[in-house]
Formats: C-alpha cells, sequence, structure tokens
C-alpha cells in the first residue's frame, strides 16, 4: 500500500494516484521504519525524491502540500519525515523554531496552527514534539524528554513497548 501512495510529487499521498501530504508522508515512513523496511524508499530513487519533497515544503515553516499555508503540525510530520531518514539537517532550523514560537499564545499559551490563530492541543503538541526533536541545533535546549519520533511518544515510555529498543 505505501508503495501504492508514493505521489507522483515525491511524497506520499492519502491514497493512490494523488499528491503528496505531510502527515501520509510521516504514517508511511514510520510504519515502514516499525516494519523494518526501509529498503523500501531505496526502490527507483524514491528517498532522493522524498528528501526532495519534504525540504521543499519549508517556507519559514512547514507546508502540508504545496502552495499551501505553513502550519506548526508539519514542523513534526514532515520535519519528523526527515528526522527518520536522518537527514533533518537539511532543513534551516532557526527559522522554522522562530515560526513555531510565534505561534505561541500570550495570553492562553499553547500553539495555534497558524501566526495570530489560537492554541489547541493537536498543534501545540506536534509543535513540542519538533522543539524536542531539534534541541540538538540549539544551546538553549528546552528541557524535554527525549521523543521517540516513530511512535511519537517519549522514549521512556517506549522502551516498556519495544523492550529497550532505542528507535529514532
Amino acid at each position: 500500500f505505501v508503495r501504492a501512495c508514493r505521489g507522483y510529487d515525491g511524497g506520499i499521498s492519502l491514497i493512490p494516484g494523488q499528491e503528496g501530504h505531510g502527515g501520509s508522508t510521516f504514517c508511511a515512513v514510520a510504519s515502514l521504519m516499525l516494519l523494518k523496511r526501509m529498503d523500501v524508499l531505496g526502490e527507483g530513487g524514491w528517498e532522493s525524491d522524498l528528501i526532495h519533497w519534504c525540504v521543499h515544503r519549508q517556507v519559514a515553516g512547514m507546508q502540508g502540500r504545496p502552495n499551501k499555508d505553513q502550519d506548526t503540525c508539519y514542523s513534526y510530520w514532515i520535519g519528523g519525515t526527515l528526522y527518520l531518514l536522518g537527514k533533518e539537517e537539511l532543513l534551516e532550523q532557526e527559522s522554522l523554531r522562530e515560526f513555531i514560537l510565534k505561534c505561541q499564545h500570550s495570553k492562553y499559551g499553547g500553539f495555534s496552527k497558524l501566526l495570530g490563530g489560537f492554541p489547541d492541543v493537536l498543534h501545540s503538541f506536534y509543535s513540542l514534539a519538533w522543539v524536542g526533536l531539534s534541541n540538538k541545533f540549539f544551546s538553549d535546549d528546552v528541557r524535554l524528554k527525549k521523543l521517540n519520533c516513530t511512535l511519537g511518544i517519549c522514549q521512556e515510555r517506549a522502551d516498556v513497548f519495544e523492550g529497550g529498543v532505542d528507535m529514532p
């Protein structure tokens, strides 16, 4: 199914024959990681097309599809995909973090989807998840527990499920 959802644009679509989408791209790559089938991405230059597609989703923040608004959750969906591929250094980390932090609501706390929006739990979680993954690029580390990017939970909980195996 993952092979069938390889988008014409290099991303991975929700259903076969469609354009790539940030959420489905992450879920497909994380699934391949869990199945220990990352070799699938090596077929026909797919991995390089996928990396190209992901990197080109960055405006300052990340967009889930071409020509769409940047949205904080895609910092995790797209940034996390690059993290799983070992290519997160290809992102312009400073502008991505700046976009995410600007989406933090000064009165209510939490993070919104867009600049000037109201915060919600989903966008707050994925914004913090990316901040945690990107800490290695900054000297002002925000103190968050290590995240298991593949599962989207803290590593100490993932260890319980995985018998101590440390996944990216």
